[in-house]
């Protein structure tokens, strides 16, 4: 069985790496980000529809941090 495009373990890594990237610019702690996507992953983990999870952690992690 392959996986969906969009869920793999590659794009939600890349996903992460730019959100670290773009707010450790901004004086935000890396470890911070990494505990906000781990918690978007872990609201989304019984999602049925797994292909929109990479945007889902990322919007889930800009609004957080938009604030």
């Amino acid at each position: 069985m392959s996986t969906p495009v969009g869920t793999t373990p590659d794009v939600l890594a890349d996903t992460e790496a730019r959100l670290v990237d773009r707010w450790t610019a901004e004086g935000v702690p890396a470890e911070h980000v990494h505990h906000l996507v781990a918690d978007a992953r872990e609201r989304l983990a019984g999602a049925r529809v797994r292909a929109f999870l990479p945007i889902l952690v990322e919007r889930s992690v800009r609004n957080a941090l938009a604030l």
